[in-house]
């Protein structure tokens, strides 16, 4: 459902009057709010209101005054309808109206003219002088409420600046505000509706407690799955995440939706809503696990915890049951995957290259480069080859080999249940595979990655590699510029297996490697406290194939570990940039969707990787003959009342996306019941250009 508003101007202060259709029973059952298309040139963001008491029963005696039925005609059409009201003092414009699309366009003439609607609007200009400029936009659908029957409600929230807060305004300004409100619209039963705080107990006119501003539920990835349900707080999911207490076999139900999950697990519920194209939404739809937003998961789902279930994440809400231990077993049989190949590393030493000197001609000459220099850097430079250099940033790439020369001299000492293995990561690592504790134990698991990961990151470079390094980047430029060090490796970026967020990039300056005195802060970024040097970079991205949930994800994807070898991509860092975001080609969730999906934030907040109790703005792009459809579905938690991309922005990131699905090659193919789309990432920079940083394949 749509929001929609009116900003209204007093002697004391201008304040947003927020109107939404609002239901019970449906949102309260755990139903999802329906989602219409903008109205076009509307701002809008998703509401769901819940009416779930009744203040006082004044409605009944006087609110009828107050009320206006569809006409005949009107009340024959759907009752969902469209409207946008513009106006200056005095001056109502009706640009559109309430009535169904199907009506829309033989009845909003006379509308117009005659001036129904905007009574409200010349209603406020005469009450309160001095209005400038009156909007009210959205798309509003009725949704019964039980014994109340439909129900349309409004609030005031204060604009920021306002002299008043919310609970100071006066029944003197609500009463008359809402005579003019219900006088105009043409919908039964018309309530006030008070935010937390304001006090409207004494006031002449009808009111619902409801909560117009969070959705009940929201879908991510549609699933069954079966596990035993775990409830967690913010401070009990971090010490169980801590201690390894929930694995797959488990259904975290969780306040806040997190930052990201260190492993794999059967379901997610959050009490916060997520991104799309989050890296906890996108692993899941990989796995098909069920994701999905249930407002306070924790009170709705008390009476499951521990217990085990079936759950289910559908288009019509959340489903738990009880199961029975054989049908568990039997799903988490087939759970797993079974063992898959991966591009074999090629071991012999190589040299740096540049992305726009990679051979990338053919399909042999591309998987050859996944081989040497990862998938990540290989689908970069592939794409970087065909498409404008303004759309790029310069860079190059550190072969695999150069991360296999480091791990043959990363000394390592590991405890297992029997004995103690020592040696190098490299020659460790068979025995360390094959011991039975460490398959069975999260917590020896984590012990031992802990220990490869720190023994990379002591291990001196290589001083012939640093060299390269250097004479890579002082070629495109001085000393002082930063670097973003990536992951390139044979295991991510692939079609089956994503490996989105499992590995980590680090920023690496030159000037800090050479400077002699490893002491911050850095001379490529003051703003950074401590030295960004290149060794360390390449370090941090080599140690990163240990990390805890990199390694779950493979291991419950079927790769096989002692297989995976880390490339590094290295881009010229961007600063400053004002937007970044992720484009799918596709709805990820929904073979039948083809609009492009994007998901974006101011700066460099996380888009796919949000902190909890954040995300991103949400957007669908659709390219038609008559321009770019735009379908703005949530806005930034940054920017509630603001766009993180411009009309502009996005009309072009679709001409930008459609250049690059038109050139990069499409060298794997889907199996049957499936397809191949794109996961892209983009920067808008600080001079207005837009840059794409990645292109991976993905199976949905």
């Amino acid at each position: 459902m749509k929001r929609f508003a009116s900003t209204l101007c007093f002697a004391h202060g201008c304040f947003l009057l927020a109107l939404a259709a609002c239901g019970g029973d449906e949102a309260v059952s755990g139903q999802p709010c329906p989602f219409f298309a903008p109205v076009e040139d509307a701002p809008s963001a998703e509401v769901c209101a819940v009416a779930v008491e009744v203040e006082s029963d004044f409605w009944r005696a006087a609110g009828s005054s107050r009320q206006r039925h569809l006409s005949d005609e009107a009340a024959a059409e759907e009752r969902p309808g469209r409207f946008v009201v513009t106006t200056s003092t005095g001056t109502p414009t009706l640009k559109a109206h309430w009535l169904s699309n199907a009506a829309l366009e033989r009845w909003a003439p006379q509308a117009a003219q005659t001036g129904t609607w905007p009574a409200a609007v010349r209603s406020h200009a005469q009450l309160h002088p001095g209005v400038e400029t009156v909007v009210a936009f959205g798309e509003a659908r009725l949704i019964d409420a039980g014994a109340l029957g439909p129900v349309y409600a409004y609030r005031w929230v204060p604009e920021p600046g306002a002299p008043l807060a919310a609970d100071q305004v006066a029944c003197a300004v609500f009463e008359p505000s809402h005579d003019a409100v219900a006088a105009s619209l043409p919908f039964t039963n018309v309530f006030f509706t008070p935010k937390a705080g304001q006090d409207t107990s004494e006031c002449f006119l009808p009111a619902l407690k409801v909560d117009l501003f969070r959705p009940e539920y929201e879908l991510y990835n549609a699933g069954v799955s079966f596990g035993r349900v775990r409830l967690y707080n913010a401070q009990q999911f971090a010490q169980a995440e801590a201690t390894f207490a929930f694995g797959w076999q488990d259904v975290l139900v969780l306040d806040e939706a997190p930052f990201d999950l260190t492993t794999v697990v059967s379901g997610v519920v959050t009490g916060t809503r997520q991104g799309q194209l989050s890296h906890v939404n996108i692993r899941s739809a990989a796995r098909g696990t069920p994701n999905c937003f249930v407002r306070s998961p924790l009170a709705r789902l008390a009476a499951w915890k521990d217990r085990l279930v079936r759950f289910a994440c559908t288009d019509t809400g959340l489903e738990v049951r009880e199961a029975t231990p054989d049908e568990a077993n039997a799903f988490w049989a087939s759970f797993k995957k079974p063992p898959q190949d991966l591009p074999p590393y090629r071991a012999e030493p190589l040299p740096l290259v540049d992305l726009l000197a990679l051979e990338t001609t053919s399909p042999e000459q591309r998987a050859a480069a996944v081989s040497a220099y990862g998938a990540k850097g290989t689908n970069l430079a592939t794409l970087n080859q065909r498409i404008a250099q303004e759309v790029t940033l310069p860079g190059f790439l550190v072969p695999i080999s150069a991360y296999l020369e480091h791990v043959s001299r990363a000394a390592v000492s590991v405890r297992l249940a029997s004995k103690t293995v020592k040696g190098t990561v490299a020659t460790a690592l068979p025995e360390v595979l094959a011991d039975a504790e460490f398959k069975a134990s999260a917590k020896r698991r984590n012990d031992v990655l802990t220990a490869f990961r720190r023994a990379i990151a002591q291990t001196p470079c290589s001083p012939a590699l640093i060299e390269a390094v250097r004479a890579q980047i002082l070629a495109r430029g001085p000393a002082e510029l930063m670097w973003r060090f990536r992951s390139s490796s044979n295991a991510e970026d692939i079609l089956g297996f994503n490996g989105a967020g499992l590995y980590t990039s680090e920023s690496g300056c030159l000037a800090d490697e050479v400077d002699g005195d490893g002491q911050g802060p850095s001379r490529c970024d003051a703003d950074k406290k401590r030295e960004h040097t290149v060794c360390a970079a390449l370090r941090t991205v080599w140690a990163s194939v240990w990390n805890f949930r990199a390694f779950e994800e493979r291991d419950f994807s079927g790769i096989p570990h002692e297989r995976v070898g880390m490339g590094v991509l290295v881009n010229l860092r961007s600063k400053n940039e004002r937007s970044n975001a992720v484009a799918f080609s596709g709805n990820p969730n929904n073979p039948a969707d083809n609009r492009i999906f994007v998901d974006s934030q101011i700066g460099t907040l996380e888009v796919v990787a949000p902190e909890p109790g954040t995300w991103p703005e949400s957007v669908r792009l659709t390219s038609a003959p008559q321009g770019t459809q735009i379908e703005r579905v949530r806005r930034s938690s940054a920017l509630p009342n603001g766009e993180v991309m411009s009309d502009a922005e996005l009309t072009a990131l679709v001409a930008a996306m459609q250049s690059v699905l038109a050139v990069f090659p499409r060298d794997a193919q889907a199996s049957p019941g499936r397809s191949v789309i794109f996961d892209t990432e983009w920067k808008v920079l600080e001079d207005g250009r837009l840059i794409i940083k990645q292109i991976r394949p993905y199976l949905r």
